[in-house]
């Protein structure tokens, strides 16, 4: 039998808070690293399928991703019998350690835990751009003229003019739509025209063009748009997104009917075009 390290001394902090929970985040497994590993590679073929249980329940502690520093928790939360653990202790504990709070760690799932924490704070502080955002829109004052108090003939001449150009620009951007072969929604309002929503579109639909196509264009996926456009601020930013996603091999993957995530809704929340934008998911090198 190889000479395995199993469970470190105390010499270490914790990596995160003691009190964190993993909520409805689920880890991302690399199944190519996992079989690549030492401790894959010298687990003997009964133990690998308790090896997965193992890791995939540490991630019910509080701390996520720990388990206490004792024998007889462990085997209660892995459901084995205690003569199969103590036999092949060596090989399930390989790699834990002991941290100063007394629980154990694992160096790889410490790894996704730390980048589950990354994810929720970017969320958080897109969340809160967002509503400062939005804040600052809802208090400006109004381009719209009140009609019900404009009593100057100059004041109803300006009020025109300002509908015949917000009329203009509706209309372009509807012409830009139906050329896209797009349904616009009835309740769907666009006061911002600065920002090409319908070139957005139109790039994702030749970029990806095995992926859902747009049908509609109501007034959420506008917003997303919009609220994206911080972090892709030109079409040049769009165009390279979505030919990042078209040479990810995970999220190809990810078009069967099990797992149907091929549309714009998908990539336009926060957490997932985060991780695209940072990598996550391009081919390993």
């Amino acid at each position: 039998m190889p000479d395995l390290t199993v469970v470190g001394s105390a010499v270490k902090n914790p990596p995160y808070p003691d009190d964190l929970r993993a909520r409805s985040y689920s880890p991302i497994f690399d199944l190519q690293r996992i079989r690549q590993s030492s401790t894959w590679l010298s687990a003997s073929p009964e133990v690998r399928p308790w090896l997965v249980l193992l890791w995939l329940l540490s991630w019910e502690s509080i701390p996520a991703g720990t388990y206490p520093a004792d024998d007889a928790v462990i085997i209660a939360r892995l459901g084995c019998q205690p003569e199969f653990f103590k036999m092949y202790r060596d090989q399930l504990m390989r790699g834990w350690y002991r941290c100063t709070d007394g629980r154990l760690y694992h160096p790889v799932i410490t790894e996704q835990v730390l980048e589950m924490l990354r994810t929720r704070r970017y969320a958080t502080e897109r969340q809160k751009r967002w509503r400062e955002e939005a804040k600052a829109v809802d208090s400006a004052p109004s381009p719209v003229p009140n009609v019900s108090r404009v009593t100057s003939p100059k004041s109803r001449v300006s009020n025109a003019l300002f509908t015949v150009s917000h009329t203009a620009e509706q209309e372009q951007e509807q012409e830009q739509e139906k050329t896209l072969g797009l349904r616009p929604s009835s309740t769907a309002v666009d006061g911002k025209a600065e920002i090409p929503v319908a070139k957005v579109i139109e790039l994702y639909h030749s970029t990806l063009p095995k992926w859902q196509s747009v049908k509609v264009l109501n007034d959420a996926r506008r917003r997303a748009i919009r609220a994206r456009w911080g972090d892709l601020p030109s079409l040049e930013h769009w165009k390279a997104f979505f030919e990042r996603v078209a040479k990810s091999p995970f999220l190809q993957n990810k078009t069967d009917a099990v797992f149907r995530n091929d549309n714009l809704d998908f990539l336009l929340r926060p957490v997932n075009l985060a991780k695209i934008v940072e990598g996550h998911f391009d081919p390993r090198r």
